[in-house]
């Protein structure tokens, strides 16, 4: 559950500007087995900005791809501030492992 309370004085000479918040929610699972240089089903997550007054940009590490639309994917997705103060966003995260990539494999979606 998430409040936002903002408060002001009775004085309207003070303008208080909300700040920003970039909120995401869903987790990913562990993909299991996936060939090399193949890609996994995709999972998804959701992204929401409130107060945005910049575009939200998405990365992730080696061997993992983002979509925003569960078919054209990428190392890095960007979500317009637009977009993301109107509602939640669906990022698509797949697990496509490289060459080098084997055994355990882990990597880092960043906002």
């Amino acid at each position: 559950m998430l409040f936002i309370i903002n408060c002001s004085s009775n004085d309207d000479s003070q303008t208080v500007t909300p700040s920003a918040q970039i909120i995401s929610t869903g987790s990913i699972l562990k993909y299991g087995d996936v060939d090399v240089l193949c890609y996994s089903v995709s999972q998804s997550l959701q992204v929401k900005g409130t107060n945005l007054t910049g575009n939200i940009s998405l990365s992730t590490s080696a061997n993992f791809q983002l979509s925003l639309d569960d078919a054209s994917f990428s190392n890095a997705v960007t979500i317009n501030a637009a977009s993301g103060n109107a509602g939640n966003t669906i990022i698509y995260v797949r697990f496509s492992p490289a060459q080098d990539a084997i055994g355990n494999t882990t990597g880092n979606l960043t906002l």
